[in-house]
């Protein structure tokens, strides 16, 4: 079918038909990249930030390891180490998170720039 309709509210209250064409050909065309953009958000970018605390408690542990080699009891206050350790991967956390949360409002903005390209609700059908 070539012709789209939809229903549309006027500020009357009146109803209107707003009419779109598009052949499905088009349409799938159209709609390919925002698939193959949400495919690749939900596969590749999303499992990254799956295991954050893990990482920094990684990196933290490491951090630890590789102060303990300075360390020296008779001057040295472990706790002083493990602040410096734990702050390590609280940086990592934070710098990753702020990462994840960045990479999130660009996906939104790509979302409202290409919403008057295409329907907006068959983008977020796309995008989950």
């Amino acid at each position: 079918m070539l012709l789209k309709e939809r229903l549309v509210i006027l500020i009357g209250g009146e109803a209107m038909r707003a009419q779109l064409y598009l052949d499905n050909r088009i349409r799938k065309m159209l709609k390919e990249p925002f698939e193959t953009f949400a495919k690749t958000y939900h596969e590749r970018v999303i499992p990254i930030f799956s295991s954050l605390e893990e990482e920094s408690q990684a990196i933290a542990d490491e951090k630890y390891e590789d102060l303990g080699k300075y360390f020296n009891p008779e001057s040295d206050d472990p706790a002083d180490y493990a602040e410096m350790a734990w702050e390590a991967g609280l940086e990592h956390y934070e710098s990753m998170s702020l990462m994840q949360y960045n990479m999130k409002v660009k996906r939104n903005r790509q979302i409202t720039l290409s919403k008057n390209r295409w329907d907006y609700s068959t983008i977020i059908s796309c995008l989950g």
